[in-house]
């Protein structure tokens, strides 16, 4: 993979066979693009750009279907997936279409991508890999059921779950299958979540309740931990903890190596979104509309900030503080993230589940109405 140079390279010894797994430095390496799901491997959409509000259009872009699938912006341009059952590539600075691809399903995840390559998954059970440039299909990997994880690509390797429950790892040149671990539920059903990455483990929870700390490299399960409901969220690591939003209510942060509760915070509502780490601050929005501040070592409120709608969406925050989510009302906020103030709220059509991204100093966001939009200043 291009640009992960950085870090150490650790040598393991499976089968016979010498192996070298990259232990990647990932901030910074994706700077000014956003090249997947919660823009880096450790699920961290803090970026470095300032982008102040207010914010103006700069283009929109209508699919004939809903979007709940997030921007992934490489190159000039965006990727996003619809309900219509195109993946789009949109030109980022003018908004013009590139080119369509049509997969066999709706799209709900996030597309991702590296070395020229879009990877993204379907309802339709098959993980896609197409060229960047023109969509060309690559390759095409069957699952046993609908694909609603978003991918991680990695050192040559694709990462994503899918609902006939297993977690999938796929040479990302070939397509081929190279190992899958089984997550059994019997009584939820699917995998939502997107995995995420960090020295060599490979994190993922599932919808039977449970979040799975993995070895990229073989597929070994190193540890797991139960909540209490289903979970839609994706890990969130910073430092030593990794945290993850159940629909028991509850915000989990665990110890990253041995999967050891630290501490977890109850709520009003279901989580479905993925929490955020700035600074010394963790970031959760919740489906009764508050977003939530916590201190990221104990889980003590910081402040909270209700706004017009459920929360699906993540957030981005700023190097310098502010920021951007979407509510299920349709409206578009920014706030202040220390001081959990709203700065500006912009009204679009239809509801958002879709997260925002920054690239190139610009803010793009999808709605159910089927609309990528734009902002910029």
């Amino acid at each position: 993979m291009k640009g992960l140079c950085h870090g150490r390279v650790r040598p393991l010894f499976i089968g016979g066979w010498l192996l070298f797994l990259l232990h990647i430095v990932t901030s910074g390496v994706w700077a000014g693009e956003w090249p997947m799901f919660f823009k880096e491997p450790r699920h961290d959409p803090v970026v470095k750009e300032h982008l102040r509000p207010p914010l103006l259009l700069k283009w929109q872009y209508k699919t004939k279907g809903p979007i709940y699938s997030s921007p992934a912006i490489v190159g000039k341009t965006l990727y996003i997936g619809s309900y219509d059952t195109f993946l789009y590539a949109i030109d980022a600075e003018t908004g013009q279409l590139r080119w369509k691809f049509k997969t066999g399903g709706e799209i709900l995840t996030t597309p991702a991508v590296s070395e020229g390559v879009v990877y993204v998954g379907s309802k339709d059970h098959y993980v896609y890999a197409l060229d960047a440039r023109d969509g060309r299909l690559i390759w095409k990997y069957r699952t046993g059921g609908k694909v609603l994880s978003s991918p991680l690509v990695l050192d040559g390797m694709v990462f994503i779950g899918s609902n006939d429950l297993y977690l999938h790892a796929i040479d990302a040149r070939t397509g081929r299958g190279l190992w899958r671990i089984y997550m059994p539920d019997s009584k939820y059903g699917g995998v939502y979540s997107t995995p995420a990455y960090h020295n060599g483990i490979v994190y993922i929870a599932s919808k039977n309740t449970k979040i799975y700390a993995v070895e990229a490299v073989t597929g070994r399960i190193l540890w797991s931990f139960a909540t209490d409901s289903a979970i839609y969220s994706s890990p969130a690591l910073w430092n030593d903890f990794v945290y993850i939003a159940s629909y028991d209510r509850h915000i989990y942060a665990l110890d990253v190596v041995r999967g050891e509760l630290i501490w977890r915070r109850g709520f009003g509502d279901w989580i479905y979104a993925t929490p955020v780490v700035w600074q010394e601050t963790l970031v959760v929005g919740i489906k009764d509309g508050y977003l939530v501040a916590l201190e990221p070592w104990s889980g003590d409120t910081i402040w909270s900030l209700h706004l017009d709608g459920g929360i699906s969406s993540t957030p981005v925050i700023t190097g310098d503080g502010i920021g951007f989510v979407g509510t299920e009302a349709g409206s578009l906020y920014a706030f202040d993230a220390k001081r959990g103030i709203v700065l500006w709220k912009k009204k679009l059509q239809g509801g958002i589940h879709s997260s925002p991204a920054i690239a190139y100093h610009k803010l793009y966001i999808a709605t159910k109405e089927g609309i990528v939009y734009a902002f910029g200043r």
